[in-house]
């Protein structure tokens, strides 16, 4: 069987990678039209057997040529020329599908662009898995090993469908059926949106250059996501704008009912509020405790004067961020749990806090913890007006800016406490750590 990939960066080099190590694809085909990226990628295919066969050309249409399968990966905003330009390629019993974060409008732009009568052999696809950075030297050949992969075989022909779904299970991913419209405003919600609140949450780190505190590790998490790539978000948060705008509202409504509460004193009203969040993301969190946890509860007992903006305002957005995804569970009327991606799951880890404490502790530090979502509100306000406004030198300056404060800052390793009570390193070999107290 013949596979063949369009756009060799970091997720397209990891199916085809993938793809090698599970055997089923011995003809395998990838086009990078960039000169730097095709010399990284043919350096890295060629250190390892399984992969020094897969040709690598700088011309789509030929790998595109007499292919079986053919996976779109490149940016979302070239699937149009690219379906354009590979069109007289593709054979009659081709499968396709693609790796775009949105699906309505990769779909159009696909189904635009194919041969007529080729639109049942087009399989919308999202593999809801990465690693930071871009290119083809940040692939992994397990990048897909137990991730979910959304596929919306709703309207393929039966063929497509089945050999789509079985490319994707080949690379060690797990298919679920999902619509283009249910995808978009789920990920609007639990990735686009939550990458405006990200910017948003980098005005409360340091302007300078500096090592965070413990203190500030939660927001240093919740913040990770605010290294972007503007070349890929301008595309999503134009194509899939009014999932995003739609959230954001809701974003806000929610977040406003915490800001109320808190104003008032109101304890039960918000210790309400936090155990739904809580009991809702209870259902994707990890159920152990990590450093995050172990540092928010050490902050908890000792607040210093970083408390309200380095654990009280994620505390916040960790439980509107959860009461938002719960709306959005409604919505599509399928399960969340099973969908919850990395960022879903950092920005609301502080949920699993116990919601007494957390009140006790937002409520003992109003005042800092009130301000600092006044600071958030502003800088969220502007992020979502440059989506709704389609502004993309606002959300340049947006992201760039997030971008340098982000990488500006660092926190040391926690380190790990086994059962002798000695730190080790992350990389040995232990049986269920535990993460020690902050003077560990």
């Amino acid at each position: 069987m013949r596979l063949s990939i369009i756009g060799g960066g970091q997720i397209g080099t990891s199916v085809a990678r993938a793809a090698a190590r599970s055997g089923k694809y011995r003809d395998i085909s990838i086009s990078e039209p960039g000169d730097d990226a095709r010399k990284a990628l043919k350096e890295l295919l060629a250190q390892d057997p399984a992969t020094k066969r897969i040709e690598v050309t700088d011309s789509n249409k030929k790998a595109a040529n007499r292919a079986d399968i053919v996976v779109l990966a490149t940016p979302i905003d070239q699937f149009a020329p690219v379906t354009q330009e590979i069109a007289d390629n593709l054979k009659s019993g081709v499968a396709i599908t693609d790796v775009g974060s949105i699906k309505q409008q990769s779909a159009a732009a696909i189904l635009d662009n194919l041969p007529k009568g080729m639109a049942g052999r087009y399989v919308p696809a999202h593999p809801t898995v990465g690693a930071e950075g871009s290119g083809p030297k940040t692939s992994k050949p397990d990048m897909f090993d137990g991730g979910t992969i959304i596929v919306d075989t709703s309207t393929a022909d039966a063929s497509a469908a089945t050999a789509i779904t079985q490319l994707w299970e080949d690379v060690g991913g797990k298919p679920l059926g999902l619509t283009a419209g249910q995808h978009d405003k789920l990920y609007g919600t639990t990735s686009h949106l939550q990458h405006l609140v990200a910017f948003a949450a980098t005005r409360s780190l340091p302007s300078e250059s500096t090592k965070l505190s413990e203190d500030q590790r939660s927001l240093y998490q919740m913040t990770r996501i605010a290294d972007a790539n503007k070349e890929m978000w301008l595309p999503i948060f134009e194509g899939n704008k009014s999932a995003i705008v739609e959230s954001g509202a809701a974003y806000m409504d929610r977040l406003t009912g915490i800001k109320q509460a808190l104003q008032s004193g109101d304890r039960e009203g918000l210790t309400a509020i936090l155990t739904k969040a809580h009991d809702f993301a209870k259902g994707f969190q990890a159920p152990e405790d990590d450093a995050v946890l172990v540092a928010a509860r050490d902050t908890m007992r000792a607040p210093s004067d970083k408390a309200g903006d380095g654990l009280g305002l994620p505390m916040v957005l960790a439980n509107v961020t959860a009461l938002n995804a719960q709306r959005v569970e409604g919505e599509i009327k399928q399960p969340l749990a099973p969908l919850a991606n990395r960022s879903l799951k950092e920005a609301s880890r502080l949920t699993q806090l116990p919601p007494a404490q957390s009140t006790d502790f937002l409520l003992a530090n109003r005042g800092a913890v009130l301000k600092a979502i006044s600071g958030f509100e502003v800088g969220f306000a502007n992020n979502l007006s440059s989506v709704i406004q389609s502004n993309p030198t606002a959300q340049t300056t947006m992201i760039t800016e997030a971008r340098q404060k982000r990488r500006g800052v660092t926190l040391p390793d926690r380190p790990v406490i086994v059962a002798d009570n000695k730190p080790v390193a992350r990389d040995e070999p232990q049986a269920k750590p535990r993460y020690g107290n902050r003077s560990a």
